[in-house]
């Protein structure tokens, strides 16, 4: 995988990293409510209501992200909220959100994929990063006890 990591990056002429970075505006979303209700819709009505109130709350949709690459850190930010900002070695560091919840977050490049991952109390999220003509795509996957499955959406995004 590196070998050809390294084979892309001298083709390209572009190190993978600096690929995904910039600032990217939204250009297309899902339903993400719609999602939320049928990735709920086998739980307890009790569960259902606490996961779909968890699933709304963290998950919203950044109108802009900007991702930076320098000095060994790669800096994550949406919109006007603190960017995130972690070593590209996919060492995992502590991080408060804005919401006071605490998390041990992560980024490294595995491919053409920058992937973050930020692991709490009650699951993880993983955000994988990946740019395709000109075009950015942002995978979404949050794992959970309480969900009876990964809840998955992708948005897309152009500089």
């Amino acid at each position: 995988m590196a070998v050809r990591s390294l084979l892309f990056t001298f083709l390209l002429g572009v190190p993978l990293a600096a690929q995904v970075t910039g600032t990217w505006k939204l250009t297309s979303q899902p339903d993400l409510p719609a999602l939320i209700e049928q990735a709920t819709a086998t739980m307890r009505p009790a569960a259902r209501a606490r996961a779909r109130d968890q699933l709304k709350k963290n998950n919203p949709v950044c109108r802009r992200i900007t991702i930076a690459h320098a000095a060994g850190y790669i800096t994550i930010g949406c919109d006007d909220h603190r960017p995130q900002r972690m070593p590209d070695s996919a060492l995992a560091l502590p991080w408060t959100g804005a919401d006071g919840q605490k998390y041990l977050i992560s980024a490294r490049m595995e491919g053409a994929d920058l992937i973050q991952t930020l692991m709490g109390e009650d699951g993880m999220r993983k955000r994988v990063f990946r740019v395709d003509h000109g075009v950015l795509t942002l995978r979404v996957t949050v794992k959970a006890a309480a969900l009876p499955k990964p809840f998955t959406y992708a948005l897309t995004y152009r500089l």
